[in-house]
């Protein structure tokens, strides 16, 4: 008798398995599919910072300055060689605001522009350290560190009505339609007579009392006679254009460049002067594809012989001319290196002068001059946002012609922000040392400014300081993340995910809700956030925040989210409420079960 044979095919029990992922440092990325994507990136990746070793939740913002009219749509930031530093804001509704000492905002330091879009430039000379500012429209403003003044067009006098000046035996009230003067301008009185000659006086600052008015400082009782004439000083005139026409502005090589709206020229003043005659250097037999010229911008590049500046003009149709030298009113001083193409720039502020080299917001996304000129414009592997591009250019058709458009360097943060104004308006965000991108949401940004290692942002009636606290004015921030699909090293076998885990660092109590998305859905969670303040002694579902410290002050949670799926791979997708918490996001955990091949 033979014993009976035991079957060879036993019943086998599954068995839950636990694999680990790294955070997805590397990113996000919109360029590849889903099935291609490294397992170190992420599909969605917004309010997550990749750093080089893990990623933040981003921080917040403060509202710095408050009560402005309007949204405000430009900054300014003036930093004397003393250690002054002053801030201001451009409104739309026209206004500019001191802005450097936090909270409620006083009254307007200048009322009645056109609008709040201006560019600026900082500017130094033997006379001292300026901000000359433009917006195309109004006459071009400087700043000396005391007073905001106009620079006009003209030193020819301005007559003035018999009896246009009235004094009172303090000051002196002049009647002059339109004017155009701010308080700190200087202006030379003539043609009074009798005893109103006392009025014959300059060149004398004025203040500005309104649209139509200014006074200045005098002792005489009455009204003017004769033929009265005003005239601006000659340090405040730029002669050969309107400086109202000048729509961005340049220094390079020691001299303030102006480019005017609907023009292929720019114009230069001499050495070393913020005033005087401009003269035209004009460009249109170089910009074959026409339209205007857009921007100029200083790039240093390396030309085997040593470092030097380059002049950069770019137009709108994304033709780049390069020159080289120090005086454009001869050939020889000033010579044409190269004519190249890149993708169309967006909006006005579309360059950023970074490390050297020159960022340009375009059509093709985020180029750096350095591989503009270098690369064939028909392949955009050397665009910053490659892997972002399809985001970038859906933000473009989106919003093209719409104002806020602008780079911003954050070096202390190793971060490079292109803001993207729209509905909503976003910023995208790289990290300047490994080139890894992340989206940012909740800033309703409408331009930007940095100083003194802090970044500012415009927006409706404020000036936030942003990358500040852990809340956004007082509400918590919301992260949302998919990273990249994993089949786990079994493409072919079917998985059942039971669970997945985020490692989060954090000092307080974030809330999170996720979901495992199977077989490349990217379908987002639905669960509430709850918000739980930091005093609640960080409790997390049943885990107790504190139990697991790392670095003596994060405490590391390690939390598993029951939420399966079924399918060849699988993600968590999961949103964290930081709920005015530091928050690091290291790995992430899942547990699955494999089975078979399915037919």
């Amino acid at each position: 008798m033979f014993a009976p044979a035991k079957s060879r095919r036993q019943a086998r029990q599954q068995i839950s398995e636990t694999r680990s992922l790294p955070a997805p440092v590397g990113g996000w990325n919109v360029r590849d599919s889903l099935a291609l994507m490294k397992e170190t990136e992420a599909a969605i990746l917004d309010n997550w910072f990749p750093t080089t070793t893990d990623l933040q939740l981003r921080k917040g913002y403060i509202n710095y300055s408050t009560g402005l009219s309007g949204t405000t749509e430009t900054i300014v930031a003036y930093n004397a060689p003393s250690g002054t530093k002053k801030l201001f804001a451009f409104t739309s509704a026209g206004d500019l605001y001191d802005v450097t000492s936090p909270g409620a905002v006083g009254a307007a330091v200048i009322t009645g522009l056109t609008n709040g879009r201006w560019q600026y430039v900082a500017y130094g000379t033997a006379a001292g350290n300026f901000i000359l500012a433009v917006n195309g429209t109004d006459p071009m403003l400087r700043y000396n560190g005391t007073n905001w003044i106009s620079v006009l067009s003209t030193t020819t006098g301005v007559a003035l009505a018999v009896g246009g000046i009235v004094g009172n035996g303090t000051t002196a009230t002049v009647s002059a339609t339109g004017h155009k003067l701010q308080t700190g301008n200087t202006v030379t009185i003539t043609g009074c007579t009798l005893g109103s000659a006392a009025f014959n006086v300059g060149p004398v600052a004025i203040t500005k009392t309104g649209a139509n008015t200014f006074t200045f400082a005098s002792a005489y009782v009455g009204a003017s006679t004769g033929a009265p004439v005003y005239t601006v000083s000659s340090g405040e005139v730029i002669t050969g254009i309107d400086p109202a026409t000048i729509l961005t502005i340049n220094s390079f090589k020691q001299r303030i460049w102006l480019i005017p709206k609907n023009s292929l020229s720019a114009w230069y003043l001499s050495a070393s002067a913020i005033s005087g005659a401009a003269t035209e250097f004009p460009m249109s037999s170089f910009f074959i594809q026409g339209g205007q010229l857009q921007t100029m911008a200083t790039w240093t590049i390396d030309v085997g012989i040593g470092i030097d500046d380059n002049a950069v003009f770019i137009s709108s149709e994304g033709g780049v001319l390069v020159y080289k030298g120090t005086d454009p009113t001869s050939s020889t001083t000033f010579a044409l290196q190269g004519v190249f193409r890149m993708g169309n720039p967006i909006g006005t502020r579309c360059q950023i002068k970074y490390l050297g080299d020159v960022y340009a917001i375009t059509d093709q996304g985020v180029v750096p001059m350095s591989d503009a000129i270098l690369t064939a414009q028909v392949t955009m592997k050397s665009d910053l946002t490659n892997k972002i591009q399809p985001a970038v250019a859906t933000a473009i058709q989106a919003a093209r012609s719409s104002f806020g458009w602008q780079l911003i360097p954050l070096p202390s943060q190793n971060m490079l922000i292109v803001n993207a104004p729209g509905s909503p308006t976003v910023q995208f965000v790289m990290n300047t040392i490994t080139g890894a991108w992340c989206r940012f949401t909740g800033w309703n940004a409408s331009c930007w400014e940095a100083q003194g290692g802090n970044i500012y942002f415009g927006g409706t009636g404020i000036v936030a300081q942003a990358w500040s606290g852990t809340t956004d004015a007082g509400s918590s921030i919301v992260a949302d993340a998919l990273p990249a699909f994993n089949y786990f090293g079994n493409r072919g076998r079917i998985k059942s995910f039971k669970a997945a885990r985020p490692i989060l660092l954090s000092d307080g109590s974030p809330s999170l809700t996720g979901v495992i998305n199977v077989d490349y859905d990217t379908t987002a969670p639905t669960g509430a956030l709850a918000y739980m303040p930091p005093s609640a002694g960080m409790v997390w579902g049943s885990m107790t925040w504190g139990s697991m410290v790392w670095g003596g002050s994060l405490s590391i949670s390690k939390n598993w989210q029951y939420a399966g799926g079924v399918g060849y791979c699988g993600a968590f997708r999961f949103k964290a409420q930081n709920n005015g918490a530091n928050v690091r996001w290291e790995a992430i955990d899942y547990v699955l079960e494999t089975g078979g091949v399915i037919a």
